[in-house]
């Protein structure tokens, strides 16, 4: 009789070099699981299908360290965009077993008691999965799932299991500081480590028919009683623009996140053309060095077909240049930044439908194969791009507190402001400053900001208003579609410069000139400021410096139509310096109290709850942002 093995899915919702179910394919009959990490448990007794497996196998009482689910109204819930992503994803793995003659089971409630339930209906005796870094900060319940801890509990009711990791380039057991397996405080030094390793291959997964018909009675959900997505929660704004953009802007699933991926590099290759092309010469091997050999042709089958996908559509884009357009819609368009290459691969990552490897493998390919010198400096910044993300989760690894306390101690004394006026209008998009109110608006209206613009979000917020950089961290978690704990704050912490090994705070930062770099055109700004939309992109990025009679003309009055900025750049300058002579005057920071480096911790989380008092009363609401409108910070002089 072939054997019976359950794949729980978690982080991995595709078929694709997915190691657990690979494996289990080749091994007998499989039952894919998911259980909703974001449902309430159900109403039956979580013990029952424990003591039911006890009784039918013989085994002795044995206490059970159950692994719980996070649920709603903990902190670090989910934002509306991740979970619709979710639904969308689960549906798309759904139909994709579907047509191999599979059925996604759909569970909810407490880990361990799903995963028996399952057993117990399918008589299985196995349980694969994929693990993944998580962060454990100690105030949350975030994705809490200790693999060793599950696998210890499923032995004791005679069920074995086997873990896979296949959601990095490299496990965090792999890239380690000596055999202390001490944290690197540097990314550069954990770039150069990772360079000199060799990350494997992506496996294609080839289905291998049941021997024999497999056909078990098992309980399933529907996934509309997951209720992940619930009905009163269909939108994160009143006017329900997050559902709109993001049903016409992304296709959760494989399937989009490799045509997301042919596109990107359609348009990487198209980008090339106006470059340099030249032969490659004096590149860092790196990139090379991390994929492997130099080849032209991947091992893998899959990877090779992606391959002459994108050659396919690039030959065609060169004689017709308007067919790539034909697959972007209009909103993906008011997301993107003219000029700028982004992938728009992050949410596809986030859940697991396209894995890190699969990516690196057909870039490497793609690059080698085309031979220009763009094309390979194109490979090496996107492959630093990639293991900056494992260096998110070394860190996240190594520090859980990562996500509330600063990982450069100076930071525990620096003076923060508890600002909660300035905090709302940010989170609103009413700063005065057009780059960074569309970039806020473009967030919370689609679940996804450009890297660049993020860029300038968090700096205003942190440079500019010095607010707390875990209130930022709280709010993209709460609006981003792919929200990742250990990736936002990673980022957050970069810009603050809290990480260990950097402190670069005091660099002068200009969000205005960035923002002119970024959207030279003012495109992006027209499109979610559009109280400034008859301005001219010479100044559409500071309209405090043109004459009332001129705005006037296009309908815009400061403090009434368009708010003052709320801070001027002289004032950051003052603030910087005043933030610099403190942290300089400081004691050692291994003397610092606890006391003390919670402070910042402890604000953050006074203005976060500020802010979201006031939105639950329209009134007062309004009241702060009239105030604000009608008190210039300045009107007619320059930044800078």
């Amino acid at each position: 009789m072939s054997k019976v093995t359950i794949v729980w899915f978690r982080r991995d919702l595709r078929l694709d070099d997915n190691l657990a179910f690979i494996a289990a394919n080749k091994r007998g009959n499989v039952i894919p699981v998911f259980i909703s990490p974001y449902s309430e448990p159900s109403s039956s007794s979580s013990g029952s299908s424990e003591e039911q497996l006890k009784s039918s196998r013989g085994l002795p009482e044995v206490k059970s360290t159950e692994n719980e689910s996070p649920w709603e109204g903990q902190d670090w819930a989910p934002s509306c965009a991740a979970k619709w992503w979710l639904e969308k994803s689960i549906q798309a793995l759904s139909n994709e077993l579907s047509k191999l003659g599979m059925t996604l089971i759909l569970k909810k409630g407490p880990i361990l008691s799903a995963l028996l339930e399952v057993c117990i209906e399918s008589q299985a005796c196995s349980v694969f999965w994929n693990t993944h870094p998580h962060q454990q900060p100690n105030n949350t319940k975030i994705d809490t799932i200790n693999d060793e801890r599950l696998a210890m509990d499923l032995s004791n009711f005679d069920i074995t299991t086997e873990i896979f990791s296949s959601d990095l380039l490299f496990g965090i057991s792999e890239i380690s500081k000596s055999k202390a397996r001490k944290p690197f405080k540097s990314f550069d030094n954990f770039f150069r480590v990772c360079s000199s390793a060799t990350t494997s291959p992506p496996h294609d997964f080839i289905h291998i028919p049941p021997r024999q018909p497999f056909n078990p009675k098992i309980k399933s959900l529907t996934l509309d009683q997951l209720n992940i997505l619930k009905s009163n929660e269909t939108t994160d704004n009143s006017d329900g623009r997050i559902l709109f953009y993001m049903e016409r802007i992304w296709t959760p699933g494989y399937d989009g996140a490799i045509r997301r991926l042919v596109q990107f590099l359609t348009r990487v290759l198209l980008a090339a053309d106006s470059s340099q092309s030249v032969t490659s010469s004096n590149l860092s091997d790196d990139a090379c060095s991390i994929v492997g050999p130099d080849m032209e042709q991947s091992r893998s089958v899959k990877t090779s077909e992606i391959v002459e996908t994108i050659f396919g559509m690039y030959q065609r884009c060169q004689k017709d240049s308007s067919f790539l357009s034909t697959f972007a819609s209009v909103e993906e368009g008011q997301i993107t930044l003219d000029g700028q290459l982004g992938s728009l691969l992050s949410a596809h990552l986030r859940f697991g439908e396209i894995s890190a490897r699969r990516i690196l493998d057909v870039i490497h390919v793609v690059a080698k194969r085309d031979g220009r010198r763009y094309m390979q400096e194109f490979e090496t910044k996107f492959v630093r791009k990639l293991v900056r993300r494992d260096y998110a989760y070394h860190l996240s690894h190594h520090y859980p507190h990562m996500s509330c306390m600063p990982l450069n101690c100076k930071f525990n004394v620096y003076p923060w402001s508890s600002s909660s006026l300035n905090m709302l209008l940010w989170e609103r998009g009413n700063t005065g400053y057009p780059i960074i109110d569309a970039g806020i608006r473009c967030l919370k209206s689609t679940g996804y900001i450009p890297d660049e613009i993020s860029y300038l979000v968090a700096v205003f917020l942190v440079k500019y208003l010095c607010i707390p950089w875990q209130a930022g961290v709280k709010f993209f978690w709460e609006h981003l579609c792919s929200a990742d704990l250990a990736l936002v704050t990673y980022c957050w912490q970069l810009v603050t410069s809290s990480l260990p090994g950097e402190f670069q705070y005091f660099l002068q930062f200009d969000v205005i000139e960035d923002g002119k770099k970024f959207d030279s055109e003012g495109k992006f700004i027209r499109q979610w400021v559009p109280e400034l939309k008859g301005l001219s992109s010479q100044v559409i990025h500071t309209p405090w410096n043109i004459h009332p009679t001129e705005l006037l003309r296009h309908e815009i009055i400061l403090g009434s139509t368009y708010p003052h900025p709320i801070v001027a750049f002289d004032s950051v300058r003052t603030m910087s310096n005043h933030a610099k002579e403190m942290m300089c005057s400081a004691h050692p920071v291994s003397v610092v109290t606890n006391t003390v480096a919670k402070t910042s911790l402890s604000m953050a989380k006074t203005v976060t709850n500020f802010s979201s008092q006031v939105k639950k009363s329209d009134g007062n609401s309004l009241n702060l942002e009239n105030k604000c409108k009608s008190t210039p910070c300045f009107s007619e002089t320059k930044t800078r």
